[in-house]
């Protein structure tokens, strides 16, 4: 069978015409599922947050990853040595609130604390016993680090047999 340029250029511009309409079937598609809210969720949160940040704190916390460690603190060159042994077994988010100039000034740390720096006061199962901490995030450009943190001690009172 002889195929003539004339009926080769006819199929080429059928391909052509049929690539164009699977392409925009495929864009109304993506149009369609975004106006409707059934497109992908992840798109829909934010890329940085102060809880992402915590959630990748607690990774490399787990896996003793230093380096990984210091890249969310805001200060990277801080002495920060995460202990051995060390294992978060849960933690769970019990309030969120950014921090008014007021707040941060009545906030007696070091570095000290700015407004719209963002706290999250964490309860959280370190090797078997729950802990209260309190993480203060800091936003530079569009990321989240970690300025600093305090965790609540309960003190138990034993008695000296001296």
């Amino acid at each position: 069978m002889k195929l003539s340029l004339k009926s080769t250029g006819f199929w080429m511009v059928c391909i052509l015409l049929l690539s164009v309409w699977v392409s925009c079937r495929q864009d109304g598609k993506a149009d369609a599922q975004t106006a409707t809210g059934q497109g992908n969720s992840e798109q829909q949160e934010p890329v940085f947050s102060p809880e992402k940040t915590l959630k990748a704190y607690y990774e490399y916390l787990v896996q003793h990853d230093v380096y990984r460690l210091r890249s969310l603190l805001y200060d990277p060159s801080s002495e920060y040595y995460p202990p051995r042994g060390l294992v978060i077994n849960t933690y769970q988010i019990t309030g969120k609130k950014t921090i008014t100039k007021e707040e941060a000034e009545s906030i007696d740390f070091i570095p000290p604390l700015q407004a719209n720096d963002v706290q999250l006061e964490v309860r959280e199962i370190r090797n078997g016993t729950p802990e209260k901490v309190t993480y203060w995030f800091r936003q530079n450009e569009e990321e989240w680090y970690i300025c600093g943190w305090s965790q609540q001690v309960n003190p138990v009172e034993e008695e000296d047999d001296f």
